[in-house]
């Protein structure tokens, strides 16, 4: 009824930005929402942390973790195997496109359920692997619900950058999966300060792995967080997850062996700095113009 409501006051609205307050909510959720309802689907807890709801679904095959709204699915805890069918799934491939297998160090900024922390312990059990949440509630409940203290990995509660600030550690790979709010990057984890932070704790060779959701590849959002991206770490390569609006995106200072494309710097669209950095419109911009049709 909440989102009858808001579309019908929407249709009343004279200015396109007044009514984008309703609508783009509506549509946010018919976008980013990627599972299908499924009858057979049963909330086993629920609860609200400092800084958001939860809510855990347990489903025949697997267990999600989902956040306020339920716009997306957060983690997933597969009852059989660790491969989602997800992004998870991509960006898990970040060890081997180092070229080691075996060995390294490795931290998961934006841990939840634990879903890459737990695949990667599980297909590369010689790397020490650390995983950082902000959120301490989620990291008690993905211990009740999704096995969490099963895996042989370091947890810290922290903001990741501050995290990344004030570590000694040095990482072979730096996993960033962040969001607020469900759908919005962290501002502080996108720039270009933040970038270097994290270049000055890894090796020359290192790599960066992150998930982006973009409806393409011409948004200004996707444009500029590869921008910023590309000036700390000039080889920047990209893998659209298939049927999603998904993007598994490595980079690093020196060229990889990977099949994906390789991200060409947008002259016309600025970095993101800690002075400027407008994440939250330009997310808002993507899905008007998604909603426009542009």
């Amino acid at each position: 009824s909440a989102i009858l409501l808001g579309l019908i006051g929407s249709l009343g609205m004279k200015r396109y930005s007044y009514a984008a307050v309703l609508v783009v909510p509506v549509v946010l959720y018919g976008w980013f929402y990627q599972q299908p309802l499924r009858a057979d689907a049963i909330v086993i807890e629920e609860g609200e942390t400092l800084y958001q709801y939860y809510a855990v679904t347990d489903e025949p095959d697997r267990l999600l973790l989902q956040y306020n709204e339920g716009l997306g699915t957060q983690s997933y805890y597969m009852k059989e195997g660790v491969a989602t069918g997800s992004y998870y799934d991509y960006v898990a491939h970040a060890p081997a496109i180092l070229g080691q297998p075996d060995h390294g160090n490795a931290v998961v900024l934006g841990l939840a359920g634990g879903t890459l922390t737990r695949q990667l312990t599980t297909y590369y059990p010689g790397w020490t692997i650390t995983g950082v949440e902000l959120d301490g509630e989620i990291v008690e409940v993905a211990r009740r619900q999704f096995h969490l203290a099963e895996q042989p990995i370091t947890i810290v509660v922290d903001d990741g950058r501050n995290f990344m600030q004030t570590t000694t550690e040095q990482f072979d790979v730096v996993f960033i999966d962040v969001f607020t709010n469900e759908y919005y990057i962290p501002w502080h984890m996108t720039t270009i300060e933040f970038l270097e932070t994290v270049s000055a704790h890894q090796p020359a060779d290192g790599v960066v792995a992150l998930n982006i959701g973009s409806a393409s590849q011409e948004t200004y959002l996707f444009r500029a967080m590869l921008n910023t991206l590309q000036t700390v770490y000039p080889y920047v390569y990209l893998q659209l997850v298939p049927d999603s609006i998904n993007y598994a995106v490595f980079a690093s200072k020196q060229p990889l062996d990977i099949t994906a494309q390789l991200y060409q710097a947008d002259p016309t669209v600025p970095v993101l700095t800690d002075n400027r950095a407008p994440v939250e419109l330009y997310t808002e911009q993507m899905v008007w113009q998604y909603i426009l049709g542009l």
